[in-house]
């Protein structure tokens, strides 16, 4: 009669305890083991070295790890509080392999003593106690990040602000012919081709001006004055 997958994979992994067991109670066979364990470490690194694991990939790795670490701590307090040195009484309480993950996972039985259900209540309550801690300690971050961003934002305004007024005070100080065309059309709308040109007639009268003032030669000021009419208030 063919036996069912359930009780093939029953046999499999009973074989398998027992190869372990077998395994850890020799010491040759356990140093053979690690030896090759070692060497499959190294030639996977080597195999892996100068490779970047994405991100969500090393995320969804860690997790697992952090589930087969609770599973085997959980394993660990139930075959001490059983009393049993080996894991194989304890067979029937554990499902070893899931078939959602591959990790090992609980199975509920009511015939677990009445400690392992206190150990799983305080497990429980313990988890709960972490989650709680990291998701204050995240919100604390969010909080610190959101001051930095409002006293950032503070800053920005009042240093926007001194540019504007030192930007105001040396126009009003500069006597340059922008500045002064500056403070005599403040508040004036002119198209950009008229204050183009009307900038460039300033700069020439003044450069004029200072070619004037410079002239030391009576002669060149009279050709000055008498080719160019000059206002005393320009």
């Amino acid at each position: 009669m063919a036996i069912s997958k359930a009780e093939r994979l029953d046999r499999k992994r009973k074989a398998e305890l027992q190869r372990q067991k077998r395994i850890f109670q020799d010491p040759k066979l356990l140093a053979k083991l690690n030896e090759k364990r070692r060497a499959r470490y190294a030639e996977n690194k080597k195999k892996s070295k100068g490779k970047k694991i994405p991100r969500k990939l090393l995320e969804e790795k860690r997790r697992k790890w952090r589930d087969q670490k609770r599973n085997q701590k959980a394993k660990k307090m139930l075959i001490e509080s059983a009393n049993v040195s080996t894991p194989h009484s304890v067979e029937k309480t554990l499902n070893f392999h899931d078939s959602t993950t591959g990790t090992p996972s609980f199975v509920k039985d009511s015939s677990l003593p009445a400690s392992n259900s206190t150990r799983a209540d305080t497990m429980r309550k313990e988890n709960r106690r972490r989650a709680e801690v990291k998701r204050l300690i995240q919100k604390n971050k969010v909080k610190q990040l959101n001051a930095k961003i409002k006293n950032l934002e503070r800053n920005n305004n009042m240093y926007r602000q001194r540019y504007y007024r030192l930007k105001d005070s040396l126009i009003t100080k500069s006597n340059s012919p922008r500045s002064k065309m500056a403070r005599e059309l403040k508040g004036t709308s002119i198209p950009r081709e008229v204050r183009k040109k009307l900038l460039f007639t300033t700069s020439v009268a003044a450069d004029l001006l200072d070619l004037y003032a410079s002239t030391k030669s009576y002669k060149k000021k009279k050709i000055l004055t008498d080719n160019l009419h000059f206002t005393s208030d320009m």
